[in-house]
């Protein structure tokens, strides 16, 4: 979607960028590994100058855009973003009509989906897909073959789904069908309805994932599965926006994990990555000051 950002009524500035959940991961995913890794983005644009422009900026930054279907009838969704004082972040969305509600609808063939060793997707892809589409797609991530990993966030977003109950069936299923879960602590709340973290990780070790990692904020994530920890690492002192905290922490633990890394370093750089991004406004943070962290983090950890 395309981004507004910085929304000041004295300067009546507006900073527009491209982002949305998996983008921000995919972006990310693809900084992290470089040429280690192939990472396309699927998804559907319209065809008008700022679809175009956001298939652009895709390109570079290195993600493979030959699945990326247009629309003539449609355009791409548009949020803005308002920042409270402590960097928390609150959302205005018009996507209702946004082209990206059409992938998988006119052809719900998911083979292309097995050419990839990690398909990577959320809450918000469930939300938009078309019903039954949607069940398709999870009969598709039942039947895969082994070598075909998945990873999912729940990244629940009320206002998109038709009550909360619907938005847990659609997520539990989704966790049940994948290899990495990737919750965090307060979408699972509203989720699930409950208060106590015991009842989210006892029903996230039910399920067949191999690996859940709970994100809990500042308070550290929670290792759930082959490897079970609760993790503390030093937090931000400097929040300024906290979009993409979590889209930056599964790209960085995913990329971790594929590099061959323990889930104990893998969360231990996602944080770290979490903290450079909710230091700055936006999705997508600074190149520049992305490549020092990357150098720095390297560098003190001899990687």
């Amino acid at each position: 979607m395309v981004e507004l950002s910085n929304l000041s009524i004295s300067q009546n500035n507006i900073a527009l960028g491209y982002a949305g959940d998996t983008l921000n991961t995919a972006i990310y995913l693809k900084r992290i590994l470089a040429d280690r890794a192939v990472v396309d983005y699927l998804t559907v644009l319209g065809e008008d100058f700022l679809s175009d422009q956001m298939k652009r900026y895709i390109q570079f930054e290195g993600i493979g855009i030959d699945h990326i279907r247009h629309s003539t009838r449609r355009n791409i969704g548009i949020y803005a973003i308002n920042n409270d004082t402590s960097g928390e972040r609150t959302f205005t969305y018009w996507r209702d009509t946004s082209a990206a509600r059409l992938l998988f609808q006119d052809e719900t063939d998911f083979k292309i989906l097995l050419d990839y060793d990690l398909i990577y997707f959320s809450g918000i892809s469930l939300a938009i897909l078309a019903p039954i589409v949607r069940r398709k797609l999870m009969e598709f991530l039942r039947e895969k073959p082994p070598k075909v990993q998945v990873a999912f966030d729940s990244n629940y977003r009320p206002k998109l789904w038709e009550s909360p109950e619907t938005a847990w069936a659609a997520s539990a299923l989704a966790f049940r069908n994948c290899d990495i879960a990737l919750p965090s602590l307060a979408d699972q709340v509203s989720l699930m309805q409950v208060n106590r973290e015991e009842t989210i990780v006892k029903w996230f070790r039910s399920i067949s994932a191999s690996q859940t990692v709970l994100k809990r904020g500042s308070k550290g994530p929670r290792l759930i599965g082959t490897i079970e920890k609760n993790c503390k690492f030093s937090n931000s002192s400097n929040v300024v926006d906290t979009t993409a905290a979590g889209d930056s922490f599964n790209a960085a633990f995913l990329a971790y994990k594929f590099l061959g890394e323990s889930p104990l370093n893998s969360v231990n750089f996602a944080h770290q990555l979490a903290n450079l991004v909710i230091s700055q406004p936006g999705a997508i943070c600074d190149l520049n000051s992305f490549k020092k962290f990357m150098s720095r983090y390297n560098s003190e950890n001899e990687l």
